[in-house]
């Protein structure tokens, strides 16, 4: 028994540090590179948590409402502790940083469940080949590793999602309330990450009324214990929304929803939208993205669940299925983005060859991808693992062959943000204001141009913006001297409100004509007498 657990332990160390290894590496070549900061959204994220930190005001709730919807919080209060570092906002790294650290958690707990998985099935106390093939099927997996370089939330919510699952596993095995407990308090955290989490709460209920020993009333106290504790960041979230924009809805029907984006601009997302009330095309194209991100990794992993399905049926081992019931909740992130696609509340277009839209929803299965393969081990036969691993492994050098910057999940930020017209306006007017630094406040609306700010050496606390007071002014506050305005955006469409704008101030920068970028400055006074 000693020398098993001294092997388990020592596979645990191995595992952990290969994985940090990777981890490392992957963010210093992606950095090196200039891809770890590509995404609209992580620049946005970043933002966020730097204006609850650099703010002109002492007001606690001032900070806070900078959260706004629909994003949720959690990822944005785990960067705080390195966000305020100016490198490490504007370079993305306070976001990188929590990639990385959900990375590791992710890799460890995949260990600890395919382990779990693979003893129970296969009647051994431990099976490290099932927990070393499923850490490194997620752990090599390129898509992944480039995210967990960026300051993107899908490994914060991967984390926490996995992790949640791990300790309700501990808890079906050994039915002890500590593992109970921890599981919903981090599935708390999860439904604070991604919505994808929110899906899972349903699904926990069923595993753990089909699990829990005993009589209807003890399995309706572990359900209810586990749900009102799970619930609690749903339940928050919607407060939140409620106490700042008095709609709890906000995040889901909002003007910065997903669905508010989706309807002011369905001009140009309108083409996406082929997957609405069509579940048969939901499901291939969510089939297609997880492709484009984990290739034919994806298929073995589809296949595997399937197969697992059918083994433990035609077996009838009721036993080894309520064991490990809990490991099927896997497939909801999955699961909840084929509903979504059916329903429109997101759009995925995933041939790189014509466009990339949100194809790193694919990378919601990869978990699940880690796990289910392992069903094709057996117990002391290195045989069976040395070729499923050949063909991950082979699978994933094919991903990379043509370049790595060639990977779905890198073209799709770099086409959409950084490659076209309006990104080289950005870095145009980025530049003009690294060399003609504002004086005093400059007012700007940080949606659009929140890679400007980031990338021009302002802060938010020398900015008014939109999530503060003086932005809803009907005037230009008087401490603002540099005005920075894209066409089209919600600044612009103030200005145009303001008649007396260009009598006040002089257009001094533009860039154009299509976006059209401007900075304006402030007339002194005696020259506007003079005038």
């Amino acid at each position: 028994m000693l020398n098993k657990s001294y092997s388990l332990n020592q596979t645990r160390i191995f595992i952990f540090v290969f994985s940090l290894i990777i981890s490392l590496f992957s963010y210093l070549y992606f950095f090196h590179l200039g891809l770890t900061n590509l995404y609209g959204d992580g620049i946005a994220h970043l933002n966020i948590a730097r204006k609850i930190v650099d703010l002109d005001t002492t007001s606690i709730w001032q900070r806070y409402i900078q959260l706004g919807s629909p994003w949720l919080p959690l990822p944005h209060f785990l960067m705080l502790p390195f966000i305020w570092h100016d490198y490490f906002w504007r370079t993305g790294l306070a976001g990188s940083l929590v990639s990385m650290i959900s990375y590791l958690i992710c890799v460890m707990s995949l260990f600890e469940i395919a382990n779990i998985f693979a003893s129970s099935y296969f009647r051994q106390e431990q099976h490290l080949l099932a927990g070393i093939l499923a850490a490194l099927i997620f752990a090599l997996n390129p898509s992944i590793l480039y995210l967990q370089s960026s300051p993107m939330t899908e490994l914060p919510f991967l984390a926490t999602y996995v992790l949640a699952l791990y300790l309700l596993l501990k808890w079906s095995l050994s039915d002890s309330k500590k593992y109970l407990i921890l599981s919903a308090f981090i599935t708390s955290l999860a439904t604070l990450t991604r919505y994808e989490a929110w899906a899972m709460l349903p699904g926990a209920v069923l595993v753990i009324s089909i699990a829990q020993q005993g009589n209807i009333k003890e399995r309706a106290k572990s359900v209810f214990l586990w749900a009102a504790i799970g619930s609690l960041g749903i339940i928050y979230w919607l407060w939140h929304n409620w106490a700042i924009y008095g709609n709890p809805l906000e995040f889901y029907n909002g003007f910065y929803s997903a669905k508010g984006i989706y309807l002011r601009l369905q001009s140009r997302l309108g083409w996406a939208d082929f997957t609405v009330g069509n579940l048969p095309l939901a499901s291939l194209v969510a089939i297609a993205s997880s492709l484009a991100c984990s290739g034919l990794v994806s298929l073995l992993g589809i296949f595997s669940f399937f197969y697992t399905i059918f083994i433990i049926f035609r077996a009838k081992n009721k036993e080894f299925l309520i064991k490990v019931l809990p490991t099927f909740l896997l497939v909801i992130p999955f699961l909840f983005t084929i509903y979504s696609l059916y329903t429109g509340n997101i759009q995925i277009y995933p041939l790189s060859a014509i466009s990339l839209l949100n194809v790193r929803y694919g990378l919601n299965i990869t978990l699940a991808l880690a796990i289910f393969p392992i069903i094709f081990l057996k117990p002391n036969n290195t045989k069976n693992f040395l070729i499923v691993f050949s063909l991950v492994v082979f699978n994933y050098y094919w991903l990379i062959s043509a370049g790595v910057n060639q990977l779905a999940v890198i073209q799709e930020p770099y086409r959409n943000n950084f490659n076209i017209s309006e990104s080289r306006a950005r870095r145009k007017l980025t530049n003009y204001l690294l060399t003609h630094p504002p004086q005093k406040k400059t007012l700007i609306y940080s949606g659009d141009l929140a890679a400007v700010i980031a990338f021009s050496r302002l802060k938010f606390q020398d900015i008014v913006f939109e999530g503060i007071d003086g932005w809803h002014s009907e005037k230009i506050p008087e401490n603002v001297n540099t005005v920075v305005v894209k066409e089209g955006d919600s600044l612009w469409q103030k200005l145009e409100k303001m008649p007396d704008f260009p009598k006040d101030f002089q257009l001094i920068y533009e860039i154009g004509p299509s976006p059209r970028m401007m900075v304006w400055q402030k007339i002194e006074s005696d020259k506007i007498n003079d005038k």
